[in-house]
């Protein structure tokens, strides 16, 4: 006579496979759905960055165009870099505090090189 407990046992081991597998389910649910909001934070960032950027150049253009030609804008996590060459130091200063005025920005990295008309 077979004894009982064989088949109980094969019983019970394979009810723990839907339990097991349920749980790294839900493991990778989880790992996914962290996943997805730090990409949403991600694009969020980048988008506000992009609209930081563009209300920098709107703001340089709108106080003086010519300005506006000589200076490139870029935005990472709220920290504006302006970069490209102007004539005088005053044009520099100006395009720091033309940016510095923008809603949203917390830093201003002036990299704007000065370089006299002779």
């Amino acid at each position: 006579m077979e004894t009982p407990t064989k088949p109980f046992a094969l019983a019970l081991v394979l009810a723990s496979f839907p339990v097991a597998g349920c749980e790294a389910a839900s493991n990778a649910a989880n790992g996914a759905g962290a996943f997805v909001e730090k990409t949403a934070q991600k694009i969020g960032e980048s988008t506000e960055d992009a609209a930081i950027t563009v209300a920098v150049k709107g703001a340089i253009f709108k106080a003086d165009e010519k300005l506006a030609g000589k200076v490139s804008v870029g935005t990472f996590k709220r920290a504006v870099s302006l970069s490209g060459t102007v004539q005088t130091a005053e044009e520099k200063t100006r395009a720091e505090q033309i940016a510095t005025g923008v809603k949203g920005v917390e830093k201003v990295i002036n990299a704007l090189d000065i370089v006299p008309v002779k």
